[in-house]
């Protein structure tokens, strides 16, 4: 997992990739678990091309198609972050067939 947010991103949003597997996979397999997740912003959700901002940003192509959006509330609770973790990971662990 590479984290892909810049420094300076909005403190609500984090957004990593997972080296070659398609966020898709990632994003389908979360839903099943409830949760919710995106592959890009809002504004570009229904183009279908590589992100330039993902290009320039030099992301390899290893990780451009595994980029996970994931957006905090201040009504985030520790224990829903927790358990978001603990869900990734169990999903992720299907995924690769661990």
């Amino acid at each position: 997992i590479k984290m892909i947010s810049p420094e300076n991103r909005a403190p609500h949003i984090v957004t990593f990739s997972v080296r070659k597997i398609k966020g898709e996979v990632i994003i389908n397999a979360l839903q099943k678990r409830d949760v919710i997740v995106s592959t890009s912003s809002a504004c570009s959700s229904r183009q279908t091309k590589t992100s330039h901002v993902l290009k320039a940003m030099h992301i390899s192509d290893d990780y451009i198609k595994g980029v996970i959006r994931l957006s905090i509330s201040p009504l985030t609770t520790e224990e829903e972050i927790e358990t978001f973790k603990k869900i990734f990971t169990e999903v992720m662990n299907v995924i690769k067939g661990d």
